[in-house]
């Protein structure tokens, strides 16, 4: 089907317009009032609106949670000499935005203030591209600012082709030029009216195609609040992605927007917390066998636990409870599978997720780099940080190539701004491991813990080896150091590692003199060699029952063990302690003062 016909300058007849399963008819030599506003109709995405039938129970703000947020936004919505005609909400995917527009939606048409809404989908048709804004803004300034109908039947009149032109040409035609045209007819009147409604509401702007076509939209929109006097001003909302980004902080948007980032500054585990506590009781009073369910059902413990994995996002905490208010199955057995106390089954707990987080890493062009960056971050020893500068250096990255590769991922991971190395990557959901960690959800996109482990044993060993070929190597072999053992007995021992292994100097490693400010990284380095040994014992053969590694490795220790003895006096008393320490218990006697 076409997704739009095309009509040419015809006089008389009924015209037939096409939009996707939308069909309107008019009379050309009818009212041109009534044809020119059918004409608009064949243009708009009706899913679009924020209380469309499409969008039947549309996620919203709980009541009590997200208090702090809806405020400074209606506060900017109702401030008459604002002087940012822009205010863009950004935040990490599943955080909450589409619900705090929704929300901020319907207050304002209560209020009286609302003059049109578009939110995004990109797995709705109508709704995932750019062809359907301005027609859809359009039409609903028709209902919420009546006056304009009149100026906008004249603009399709005399161009009724306009919906094939440019989002800039739409714009200028169907929205600027009626509304400046309504004004300038009531001052000439002398027409004091009432405020007009003047907000506009853009949800999802990251979910309409092509990143091309974000910027443009945003520029377009700038361009025209600069250049026209028309009472318009935009709400904004979308992931932070790098188009998106690039025109916010470019010099004309900046001067006009003011942002408002959804962070750990809002207090959002507070909000999650109330959400699901609310929606529990919910379930327990609304489930078939609500009045069987345990009184302390869900434990607090649980309560908890929902809250820490949502690591503030709503999108976890809101997959958890449509899962578990299932009411063809037992809440608590649900809510075991979240935990995974239970089999899932055939049951997909968090497809909704899973497809979120697929669309997200789908996007990303160097995807085997990205996957190699979470390993670390995923792997790395517990008291190695994630510094921007650390994480570069320890994979051989060049410098400010982290910052590319990770380019499109602000949504799921925090990236600092670049030049300020220092600052750590950091997760927003602690979600996406499970997700990466679980073949069958992520797919292609999955990671193998025991070859990120072999991995990163590898990337230690070329940094104990050649420290120079790092910009950083005190800090780098000090990563090394203390990760090496430990990465290798939860790897796969892969080809590549047993070689790395097999030419590395194990002597010279152990004998190395690495310092750090308290020398917590470096506590219990020497009590771990019994299990790398033991890991070592495992690849026994290898490469062959000559050159055996274990033996080699073995070797190395002696040859360390022995010149550190040296370094003692040879004394009777020298040898009775050496003997002494080799016996069980003897280090609790070291630890008497």
């Amino acid at each position: 089907m076409f997704s739009y016909a095309h009509i040419g300058a015809v006089t008389g007849g009924t015209f037939t317009t096409v939009e996707g399963d939308f069909h309107t008819h008019y009379n050309a030599s009818g009212d041109i009032g009534l044809g020119g506003i059918r004409l608009l109709h064949g243009h708009i995405a009706v899913g679009a609106f924020h209380n469309s039938a499409e969008r039947f129970d549309p996620p919203k703000c709980h009541p009590s949670t997200r208090k702090s947020i809806l405020k400074r936004i209606m506060d900017w919505v109702r401030d008459d000499d604002k002087t940012h005609p822009f205010l863009w909400l950004y935040g990490p995917a599943g955080s909450g935005k589409t619900s705090i527009a929704q929300s901020i939606a319907e207050l304002c048409e209560e209020e009286g203030i609302l003059a049109g809404d578009f939110f995004f989908s990109r797995t709705s048709p109508g709704r995932n591209d750019d062809r359907h804004l301005i027609p859809t803004l359009a039409y609903q300034l028709t209902i919420s600012i009546p006056g304009i109908r009149e100026y906008m039947v004249e603009a399709l009149d005399r161009d009724a082709l306009v919906f094939s032109r440019s989002i800039k040409a739409q714009l200028e035609t169907l929205i600027v030029k009626p509304l400046t045209e309504l004004l300038a007819s009531s001052r000439k009147k002398g027409i004091v009216t009432k405020r007009q409604p003047g907000l506009i509401i853009i949800d999802g702007l990251d979910e309409c195609g092509q990143p091309k076509s974000q910027r443009y939209i945003l520029s377009v929109l700038s361009s025209v609040i600069k250049e026209s006097s028309i009472p318009l001003f935009f709400f904004i909302a979308s992931r932070a992605e790098q188009d998106i980004r690039d025109v916010f902080n470019g010099q004309e948007m900046c001067s006009l927007s003011h942002r408002l980032v959804l962070d750990d500054t809002c207090d959002p585990d507070a909000d999650v917390r109330i959400f699901l506590e609310s929606r529990f009781e919910e379930i327990k009073k609304g489930h078939p066998s609500g009045s069987f369910l345990p009184a302390r059902w869900p434990h607090y413990s649980d309560i908890d636990r929902l809250v820490r994995k949502s690591s503030g996002q709503f999108i976890y905490a809101s997959t958890v409870l449509k899962f578990v208010e299932s009411s063809r199955h037992w809440p608590p057995d649900r809510l075991n599978i979240i935990f995974g106390l239970t089999p899932p089954g055939a049951n997909t707990p968090f497809a909704e997720l899973d497809a979120l987080y697929t669309h997200i890493l789908s996007s990303v062009e160097d995807i085997e780099r990205v996957l190699e960056i979470f390993s670390f971050l995923f792997f790395k020893e517990s008291n190695v940080k994630s510094r921007m500068d650390l994480v570069e250096s320890f994979l051989f990255f060049r410098r400010g190539e982290l910052q590319m590769v990770l380019s499109d991922l602000h949504s799921i991971i925090y990236v600092p701004p670049p030049g300020d190395g220092s600052r750590s990557l950091r997760m927003y959901h602690a979600s996406l491991r499970d997700f990466l960690m679980d073949k069958s959800r992520s797919g292609r996109f999955s990671l193998d813990a025991g070859l990120a482990y072999a991995r990163l044993a590898m990337h230690c060993i070329k940094h104990m080896t050649f420290p120079r070929l790092t910009s950083a190597p005190s800090l780098l072999r000090l990563t090394g150091y203390t990760g090496l053992m430990q990465y290798c007995m939860n790897a796969y021992p892969t080809a590549a590692l047993l070689e790395g292994l097999y030419q590395f100097n194990f002597e010279a490693f152990l004998g190395l003199r690495i310092k750090t400010e308290n020398d917590v990284a470096l506590r219990g380095f020497f009590h771990i060699l019994p299990s790398f040994f033991e890991w070592i014992r495992a690849q026994h053969g290898y490469p062959n029952d000559k050159n055996d590694l274990y033996d080699r490795y073995l070797a190395h220790f002696d040859g360390y063990l022995k010149a550190k003895l040296s370094e003692y006096p040879r004394k009777p008393t020298t040898l009775h302690l050496f003997t002494a320490s080799t016996l069980n218990g003897f280090d609790v006697y070291s630890r008497i003062p």
